[in-house]
């Protein structure tokens, strides 16, 4: 059990109302409901979008307030944060672009109402595995690694495929772009 401030007196108390071994005692510098409070603050800002965070959590055990983002985000989402949040109370999950999480093929370019999305088939399967959506902070190079817009995407282009981490465990599964390349490598 966490507690802030936990001292001798507390734990007498433990010691006399619970029985031995069922029970461990942390002491911690905040209080659940002080990291709700912070991570609510994430969301009243706008800090998602505007600073691309990805996610927080709590982590309990940490007695953190847990938040992940890209590399790219980096320099410019902490210091916003930290005029927000006590930097002692958050950790951070930096995101590192690494291999592509996908290859393959685009077998179909989807546009209703500016919801961007396109449908991967990768090598060795039968059935489409990815439906990618895009977001104002989805980057998308062609082969000579020049931006290109969601337009340029077509059926049939071979693709290296970034996410931004999660990803729905749907049939076909479902992620946002971080970074995709067309790649002429295999044509």
């Amino acid at each position: 059990m966490n507690i802030v401030g936990l001292n001798e007196d507390i734990q007498d108390v433990f010691a006399e109302r619970y029985i031995a071994d069922t029970y461990v005692l942390h002491n911690v510098e905040y209080t659940i409901h002080e990291l709700e409070t912070a991570q609510k603050l994430l969301e009243e800002h706008n800090l998602y979008l505007k600073q691309n965070v990805y996610g927080s959590s709590i982590d309990v055990i940490g007695n953190r307030l847990a938040i992940t983002m890209p590399d790219s985000s980096e320099t410019t989402a902490k210091p916003e944060i930290e005029k927000l949040i006590d930097p002692n109370m958050v950790s951070y999950t930096i995101e590192k672009l690494g291999q592509p999480h996908v290859v393959g093929e685009i077998v179909e370019v989807e546009s209703i109402d500016n919801h961007l999305r396109i449908l991967i088939l990768e090598p060795g399967k039968e059935m489409p595995t990815y439906w990618f959506s895009f977001n104002d902070r989805s980057e998308l190079y062609n082969e000579a690694e020049k931006e290109i817009h969601f337009s340029d995407l077509e059926k049939g282009q071979q693709v290296k495929l970034w996410s931004t981490g999660t990803i729905l465990e749907s049939l076909p599964a479902q992620a946002t772009v971080r970074r995709l390349e067309v790649d002429l490598s295999d044509l």
